[in-house]
């Protein structure tokens, strides 16, 4: 007689998820770094690879002894790493986009705001290190031992959930802040040249404030897991099939949706990037050859105007006719590519 498997019968499900996430992510930012030439923002590089070296693991854990079985303490400890680390890459995205912000508005106050944002950075740097290391800790004791936790050990959970509920408030509340400020400033952009929000930036609107509370729905999650962790509701077949859902295959769709639109994003940023920095090169190209073009007489210092003179002057007001119109060309490439999509990045 075969021994009643201890996971239930959609723990293959879990298995699958892992392996179709992967090869999606990896292909998507293999297409961004090879059509961008590796050209991003060292943001931006940290953090595609940090959802990418995520998605690695759950992956390969998928070919590990342990991996039919989610319930053990492997597989377990293996979900709080990679949920931290997800949570690791969020917070370093929004602070380096706080960062951004800090240099935008600029000001006196630029610089020690700039200081702030980067203590602050470091602690909940440090403060996510903290809750894993203790949380992890206490959690295999848990899933390892048959014993109920010590007071300390209690004491120390504790600790470690209020902890990255205190992170986690943190961190949305700057996203929230600095989202506004970037929706509010593409709005004034698209303003000054009489245009509105495009279907597409509405599309990001709202995938960012589906992103946004699919983080507070996570966040909520890992709250009241951690909680009933140490209960005793924690085994029963209803509420691990439960666990199993949201930390297998939801949130691992979730994080893959994100690795996706984080790969977009960037993609699109950088590619605005490039031809911002080629029309430049093109128009001080330009204007280097048409003042070139201007003849130079300032040998002769006459008060009689001769006919040179004034060929150099015609020749110049063509100069400069040819100048402005090729200033007035760039704008209307510039106002050209928001209208065809080059504002798709939408911060």
């Amino acid at each position: 007689m075969e021994a009643e498997p201890r996971t239930p019968s959609f723990s293959d499900v879990t298995q699958y998820t892992d392996m179709i996430i992967f090869p999606i992510v990896l292909a998507s930012q293999l297409f961004v770094f090879i059509r961008r030439k590796f050209k991003l923002d060292v943001a931006a590089i940290i953090t595609l690879l940090l959802y990418l070296f995520v998605m690695f693991i759950r992956f390969i854990r998928c070919f590990t002894k342990s991996g039919d079985n989610r319930f053990s303490p492997i597989q377990v400890g293996i979900n709080i790493v990679c949920h931290t680390l997800i949570s690791m890459t969020m917070y370093f995205f929004v602070f380096e986009m706080s960062s951004v912000k800090i240099q935008i508005e600029g000001g006196p106050m630029a610089i020690p705001r700039a200081e702030t944002n980067r203590k602050v950075k470091y602690s909940v740097l440090a403060g996510i290190i903290t809750y894993l290391v203790v949380y992890l800790t206490v959690r295999l004791i848990s899933e390892l031992g048959n014993q109920q936790l010590t007071h300390v050990e209690l004491g120390l959970l504790y600790f470690s959930i209020a902890l990255k509920l205190v992170l986690d408030i943190l961190v949305m509340v700057i996203f929230m802040q600095v989202f506004i400020y970037f929706a509010k400033r593409k709005q004034t952009t698209l303003k000054r040249e009489a245009l509105t929000f495009s279907p597409f930036n509405k599309f990001i609107l709202i995938s960012v404030s589906i992103l946004y509370a699919s983080r507070i729905i996570g966040a909520l999650f890992t709250f009241s897991n951690s909680l009933i962790s140490i209960s005793e509701l924690y085994n029963t077949y209803g509420y691990s099939v439960y666990r199993l859902l949201m930390a297998d295959v939801i949130f691992p769709i979730r994080d893959m949706f994100e690795a996706l639109f984080f790969a977009y994003l960037f993609y699109f940023q950088s590619k605005k990037r490039v031809n911002m920095s080629i029309l430049n090169e093109e128009y001080q190209k330009r204007i280097s050859q048409l003042e070139e073009v201007k003849p130079l007489n300032t040998q002769n210092s006459g008060t009689v105007v001769s006919h040179e003179v004034k060929q150099s002057q015609i020749s110049g007001a063509v100069v400069d006719e040819e100048t402005t119109q090729f200033r007035q060309f760039l704008r209307g490439q510039v106002v050209n590519n928001a209208k065809e999509g080059e504002d798709k990045s939408f911060l």
